[in-house]
């Protein structure tokens, strides 16, 4: 059995995958042996989005990849979606992997009183981090 740094196996740390980058999670799954969780997404006609994980995660500490490729609005939502539903499971903790994220790249201004203290950040980054905490 595989184990993730000395205590917990891996068969205990679902990897709930986005729908932005199939062929990374993929790669990250067949790397790390592990088979992604099963969720559920889905798209309406009108745009909204559907996710559901079909995994009982209760207690257990979850991870989910996403990046902001192409399409990165629809990409950070379904993000959202994702934490929140792995939140309302009752996961033990939710670790989001962003292996690319488009906004991190946006013009940057100081920020001052804001929980990052004084600091050079992304413009839009923020209000994601503060949303996905």
């Amino acid at each position: 059995m595989t184990t993730v740094g000395s205590s917990r196996p891996l068969d205990t740390l679902p990897i709930l995958a986005g729908r932005s980058h199939p062929e990374f999670v993929a790669a990250v799954c067949t790397h790390l042996d592990h088979p992604p969780a099963s969720v559920r997404q889905r798209t309406f006609s009108d745009g909204a989005i559907e996710v559901k994980i079909e995994e009982n995660v209760r207690g257990r500490d979850v991870f989910i990849v996403q990046s902001g490729h192409e399409r990165p609005n629809d990409h950070v939502m379904e993000l959202l979606f994702l934490v929140d539903a792995a939140r309302r499971a009752s996961a033990q903790s939710v670790t989001a992997v962003l292996p690319y994220f488009r906004t991190a790249r946006e013009t940057r201004r100081t920020s001052r009183g804001s929980l990052f203290g004084r600091a050079w950040l992304p413009t839009r980054s923020k209000p994601l981090a503060y949303r996905a905490c």
